[in-house]
């Protein structure tokens, strides 16, 4: 009878976690239980920088959803009629939501494959990774 089983899944070169996996006959005593849940807790900080980012992301999103949608509410919804109509002005601001959404990802995938070795600041990284981004969809527009 196995004990238990051990493997390795790789999240990508530099984090290698262990998974344990546990099987019917095994017992865990006090001792073993603070080890899996050491384990447990370093996979987590692992994984919690990709939080933060993806929060980062999802806020980018929202934001400029609410924006859109406040700016056609504050500065055409007296002129215009559809201005003030709650549907067209949310369905305008959730395609103006994916259409920062996209561009979000794009510049998080860049500094994800960019990040450097020495931890340079995360503005120099941003800016670089924004002009990369503005570069990239230039060089699309000309012929």
């Amino acid at each position: 009878m196995w004990r238990g089983l051990q493997r390795e899944k790789k999240i990508d070169d530099r984090i290698s976690i262990p998974i344990r996996m546990k099987t019917q006959g095994e017992k865990w005593d006090s001792k073993r239980y603070e080890q899996e849940k050491r384990r447990f807790i370093q996979r987590r900080i692992h994984l919690s920088p990709l939080w933060s980012q993806f929060t980062l992301i999802f806020a980018v999103s929202w934001g400029a959803a609410w924006l859109c949608s406040w700016f056609l509410w504050r500065f055409f919804a007296n002129t215009y009629a559809w201005a003030s109509s709650l549907p067209i002005r949310y369905i305008i601001a959730f395609l103006f939501a994916y259409g920062s959404f996209f561009p979000s990802v794009r510049i998080w995938i860049y500094v994800v494959q960019n990040e450097p070795a020495d931890k340079t600041s995360w503005s120099d990284i941003f800016w670089e990774a924004a002009i990369s981004v503005v570069r990239k969809a230039a060089s699309w527009r000309s012929p």
